[in-house]
């Protein structure tokens, strides 16, 4: 995967899992083409299924949610934010419940009032998942990142703080977290450190 998404980081929009059927791993590309580099690098893998026609590139989603810069950051309400490559939608963490005579599309569509105007179209169209109080330091098992959730928050002998996901997921999963100290996209250290 790492091989195909360097050859390819303006059109490479993700991978997945596919569990229904045949166990697989879909690809996904922007674009109505694959390319043949991809092409290549795949001949003779078992299970792999590559596919144009994605929405945005990993590239471009992050360029989207760091064009909010400092915006989301001040809001009082905004945990985090990511792009489900998924289902090619990106999706807002908000903290928020539904509590006595709200609902849950009650306090989302409260929440999605208060977003600035000036955020970008796709992120003011964000999915919303409420969660119902702060993780406080970004790291917190259930956090969906570009390809896989997070699990345990963990510290090694050195005190270096992470997160840990099963072994399919990569050493690059990506989330956007805000009021904390964690403000940033966080980027996961190599396996074993």
């Amino acid at each position: 995967m790492e091989e195909i998404e360097a050859a390819h980081p303006g059109t490479f929009a993700g991978s997945t899992l596919v569990h229904e059927g045949d166990f697989g791993l879909r690809v996904r590309f922007t674009g109505d083409k694959v390319p043949d580099k991809a092409r290549e690098i795949v001949r003779g893998v078992p299970g792999v299924a590559l596919e144009a026609g994605a929405r945005f590139s990993l590239i471009e989603a992050e360029k989207i949610i760091d064009s909010t810069g400092d915006t989301l950051d001040t809001h009082g309400a905004v945990e985090g934010v990511f792009y489900d490559a998924t289902i090619e939608r990106f999706v807002l963490d908000m903290v928020g419940a539904a509590t006595g005579d709200r609902s849950a599309e009650e306090v989302t569509a409260s929440l999605r009032a208060t977003l600035p105007a000036s955020l970008p179209g796709e992120i003011r169209s964000a999915d919303i998942r409420l969660t119902p109080e702060s993780a406080a330091d970004g790291q917190r098992g259930g956090l969906r990142m570009d390809t896989c959730t997070s699990g345990f928050s963990v510290r090694n002998a050195a005190g270096i703080e992470g997160i840990l996901t099963a072994g399919h997921c990569g050493n690059t999963q990506r989330y956007r977290y805000y009021n904390s100290s964690t403000l940033g996209a966080d980027q996961l250290p190599e396996s074993g450190t």
